[in-house]
């Protein structure tokens, strides 16, 4: 028998602890309007995770976090079957709270970047007479270059939506680049 409800009544962590208490093996699947994503058990360990709205969030802690960010939606666990991967299994507190923090750093960005579509460009004055980058800052710049989204950003440099908004929080907060309100359609650079 299917275990199954909404995420509004049964939030992710407690679902992931009441399979971990019971010891289950078998497949969480989630459906949100964000997005989608499957949690695999064997014997209350999680083997395997993915986030299919986040391709990018290839660590089984990077692909949590994108889960957890699923507020309303629906799971289904289905019992037994085949476990999608052989990775050693994580106790599930332990991935939680990993998780957890990285949810917790998003919060703390968004407040700086709220939004992957803001328009970010590099500002005509720096606040001091000097500042310093480090290298992959440096890279970040460079990519930023006369002016993109931050999703766009995150497309030219390979960053799923936690790494990209870090970046650009950390360089607003250096003063070296401003947001602005989403860009029209019109108004966006091409992506590859």
């Amino acid at each position: 028998m299917a275990l199954q409800g909404t995420l509004d009544t049964f939030a992710l962590p407690e679902v992931l602890h009441l399979l971990a208490a019971t010891k289950k093996s078998g497949r969480l699947a989630l459906q949100g309007p964000a997005g989608a994503g499957s949690v695999w058990i064997a014997d209350g360990d999680v083997v395997g995770v993915a986030a299919d709205h986040a391709p990018r969030a290839t660590e089984p802690v990077d692909a949590l976090f994108e889960l957890l960010r699923l507020d309303e939606g629906s799971f289904s666990f289905e019992p037994g079957g085949e476990v999608e991967t052989e990775a050693p299994g994580a106790d599930v507190t332990t991935l939680l709270a990993q998780a957890g923090g990285l949810l917790d750093e998003w919060r703390d960005i968004a407040t700086v970047v709220p939004s992957l579509d803001l328009y970010v460009s590099l500002r005509a004055e720096l606040p001091g007479d000097e500042v310093r980058v480090s290298a992959e800052q440096w890279r970040t710049l460079v990519a930023i270059g006369a002016g993109t989204t931050v999703r766009g950003l995150g497309a030219t440099l390979g960053l799923s939506e936690l790494p990209v908004a870090r970046a650009v929080r950390d360089l607003v907060e250096l003063g070296a680049v401003d947001l602005d309100e989403p860009a029209t359609p019109a108004e966006l650079p091409a992506v590859d």
